[in-house]
């Protein structure tokens, strides 16, 4: 039987990565302020995968999820760096990619093939299969995504197992 874990949800926007004017940093407290009544204890802090994520009070990640615009997501395929994020993501026990957009958004793009676009992030799909992607259609839908993500990580980890 698993023992039962205190929790604390750590909420974490790498400001420092972020682009100027970007909102990330506000759609971050609404999203901490819809955590906070599953979580036991909330703060912000740096996690090494993800925007934001939950933890147990040991110390250890139980699940984190990396969100996205798609120009972001373009822009990231484009320098690779997503790759370095998926393989950091892929290292914990719950993990995935939320896009604020639709998949058909790829295409639209102006500044690059859409087509490329899709080869390279199903490339991607492949190598970190356990990193799930998920195209939310807009910015609303994938907090609420996220948010029932993250919870439902830190439910599945509270609750006791009944293999005794």
């Amino acid at each position: 039987m698993r023992r039962c874990l205190r929790l604390v949800a750590l909420l974490c926007v790498a400001g420092a990565t972020r682009r100027a004017g970007d909102d990330h940093g506000r759609h971050a407290r609404a999203l901490s302020v819809r955590l906070r009544p599953a979580a036991r204890e909330h703060r912000r802090g740096t996690v090494p995968a993800g925007d934001y994520a939950v933890q147990a009070v040991d110390g250890s990640l139980l699940g984190a999820v990396e969100r996205k615009s798609v120009d972001d997501l373009a822009a990231s395929l484009l320098d690779g760096t997503l790759a370095f994020r998926l393989q950091r993501l892929a290292e914990l026990p719950l993990s995935a990619v939320v896009v604020e957009a639709r998949y058909s958004a790829l295409f639209k793009l102006e500044y690059v093939d859409g087509g490329w676009l899709a080869d390279q992030l199903t490339r991607l799909q492949v190598r970190y299969p356990d990193v799930q992607l998920i195209f939310a259609d807009s910015r609303r839908y994938a907090e609420d995504w996220t948010y029932r993500f993250l919870t439902t990580a830190l439910a599945d980890a509270t609750e006791p197992t009944s293999n005794g």
